[in-house]
């Protein structure tokens, strides 16, 4: 892997791959959503630990209201 943006690109569709076909499986986009959001603060958990991942996290919802995570 030649760089973070790649790792970071391949990671992304790695996760979307995942989530597309837990939804063509039939599980519902609301409970795969959640269950990735969980799983997502839970590795940053043990990655990183408690008090990095709380701190990344933080900032969330001034993210999300701004828009930041919105996909077209």
């Amino acid at each position: 892997m030649s760089s973070d943006q790649d790792q970071a690109r391949l990671a992304t569709n790695l996760i979307v791959d995942a989530y597309e076909k837990a939804i063509a499986q039939g599980v519902s986009p609301e409970t795969t959503a959640s269950a990735a959001l969980s799983t997502a603060i839970g590795l940053m958990v043990q990655v990183h630990g408690a008090e990095l991942a709380a701190k990344t996290v933080e900032d969330l919802p001034a993210k999300v209201r701004a828009g930041t995570f919105t996909h077209q």
